[in-house]
C-alpha cells in the first residue's frame, strides 16, 4: 500500500536532526540508499516504509502524513 500524502521534509528533518546521512540512515534500516533519496524526494513510498522510519525515529508513524489527512488508528488513511 502506498502512503498517502505524507510530508517528505519531516523525513528529511528527521533524519538531519539526528546527524545522519541518507547513506547512514540506508544501512541502520536495510534498505537502498535509493529508497531514502526516492521517501525524501516525494516519491511513491509504501506505507509500512512509512511506519519503518517513524519507528526508527521513535515516533508515531501519522506524524509524518500532512496536515488535513485524517489520522485513523489502523493503517487506513483518508482525507479529510
Amino acid at each position: 500500500m502506498k502512503a498517502p500524502f505524507y510530508d517528505r521534509m519531516k523525513v528529511r528533518k528527521l533524519r538531519e536532526s539526528a546527524g545522519l546521512s541518507r547513506a547512514a540512515l540506508a544501512l541502520e534500516m536495510g534498505v537502498s540508499l535509493m529508497t531514502i533519496h526516492r521517501v525524501e524526494n516525494g516519491t511513491a513510498c509504501s506505507t509500512e516504509l512509512l511506519m519503518r522510519i517513524a519507528e526508527h525515529f521513535d515516533i508515531d508513524w501519522r506524524l509524518l502524513l500532512l496536515p488535513g489527512i485524517a489520522r485513523p488508528a489502523s493503517g487506513s488513511v483518508r482525507t479529510a
